[in-house]
């Protein structure tokens, strides 16, 4: 089976939480099921709108990581969401809104079900799990489940 390709956007205020997310998943990335990339990656010399425009191209999934600085972020909502919003507007390329931090979601992405879903079965923000390691759990395992119902055959 392919080894599926997601892309993050996420606002940089929020990098240490991208970062434990992409740890939260290393089991999986490990096993070869599926390889994250995010604009850490982009290093000294790189073009950086080029490689980011070319990894929203060829990605298979998106994983958005809301907080109000990605509410916030001019580069996000010029650059990284309009490409994005277009692939799964054309072909369907499916979009995981996890909610990092308590905000209300940009308008163009409310109709998409966000995780981690908590008690009775609502979206809580990352940042208000105690502990916090447990809201990360629930993002992780919520978003295998949708990528396995997204992608049948597919194996974490």
């Amino acid at each position: 089976m392919k080894k599926l390709q997601g892309f993050i956007s996420y606002s940089h205020d929020d990098k240490s939480m991208c970062r434990v997310l992409l740890q939260h998943f290393a089991p999986t990335t490990r096993a070869g099921g599926v390889e994250f990339w995010a604009d850490p990656d982009i290093v000294a010399g790189d073009r950086f709108r080029e490689k980011i425009d070319a990894r929203i191209a060829r990605a298979d999934f998106f994983v958005l990581l809301f907080s109000p600085s990605f509410n916030s972020s001019k580069f996000i909502e010029k650059v990284e969401l309009p490409a994005i919003l277009d692939r799964a507007k054309t072909d369907a390329t499916p979009m995981f809104p996890i909610q990092l931090k308590a905000c209300i979601p940009l308008r163009e992405l409310r109709p998409f079900q966000m995780v981690p879903k908590g008690h009775q079965d609502r979206v809580k923000p990352i940042d208000q799990w105690a502990p916090r390691g447990r809201g990360f759990e629930e993002a992780h395992g919520q978003l295998l489940q949708a990528l396995e119902r997204k992608f049948p055959g597919w194996q974490p």
